[in-house]
């Protein structure tokens, strides 16, 4: 299930920024990069034994990043991309 979830956010990802000029691809890129790390420090704990990953958080959080990719990519679609929102 996550990697199914992680695929359709990858795809989202790729067709936004292919949507954006570099400077909104950067500023997609460090919020991109900032939820992933929120997602592993929420969803992910290293112990001497190993790296553990709670799956249903991981799953969680991933589907609620890809509705917002998706909703800037319609809003790119129709109103044109909203810098300030793709920080987001």
């Amino acid at each position: 299930m996550f990697a199914q979830s992680d695929k359709s956010l990858n795809q989202t990802y790729g067709e936004l920024r292919k949507q954006l000029p570099a400077a909104q691809q950067a500023v997609l890129k460090q919020s991109q990069l900032a939820w992933i790390k929120q997602r592993d420090s929420q969803c992910a704990r290293e112990e001497a034994d190993g790296y553990f990953v709670n799956l249903d958080c991981a799953v969680s959080l991933t589907d609620s990043r890809l509705e917002v990719l998706k909703e800037r990519l319609r809003e790119c679609a129709s109103t044109g991309c909203e810098a300030s929102k793709l920080g987001q």
